[in-house]
């Protein structure tokens, strides 16, 4: 197996909460440790991981994916990345890891991942959590999104 991390300027924290709101629900606390009471909340909550799951389901289209850990963010300085040069001081960045058995399915054009990256382009996502830059949609050419194969 293989394993790839990939880093993005969405949100994509996993919360747990994958079911339409209702008030037999809450309390509840999220996969990342926050304790939800108000509807508000929820719905937050539920966009996160929808983001995550969005980005989750793209990276399954060629290969089945394994041992997927989110590492959930960091406001760090853009430059230490390889996000586009268009994004500029410390952003929120967030980070999951995962293995494939097949890495061939994600090749195209000589780039290793280069049919992942092509699979998430142009792929809407949810905004006004906590990301930190203005944008809508995955795009690696745009570089808001971008994956790196682990040694």
């Amino acid at each position: 197996m293989q394993e790839i991390t990939v880093y993005t300027l969405f949100d994509i924290t996993e919360t747990g909460v994958v079911r339409s709101f209702k008030m037999d629900n809450l309390p509840f606390t999220t996969k990342n440790g926050i304790t939800i009471l108000r509807e508000f909340e929820w719905r937050f909550a539920r966009q996160q991981q929808s983001n995550l799951e969005v980005l989750l389901q793209v990276m399954s289209l060629r290969t089945q994916i394994h041992d997927i850990e989110t590492h959930g963010f960091k406001k760090e300085p853009l430059i230490k990345h390889k996000f586009s040069k268009n994004f500029k001081g410390k952003h929120n960045v967030w980070s999951l890891t995962f293995a494939v058995e097949q890495m061939g399915a994600l090749e195209s054009d000589g780039n290793p991942i280069g049919a992942l990256c092509n699979d998430c382009n142009h792929v809407p996502m949810l905004v006004n959590l906590n990301e930190t830059v203005n944008d809508s949609y995955l795009d690696c050419n745009k570089s808001n999104v971008y994956f790196v194969v682990n040694k």
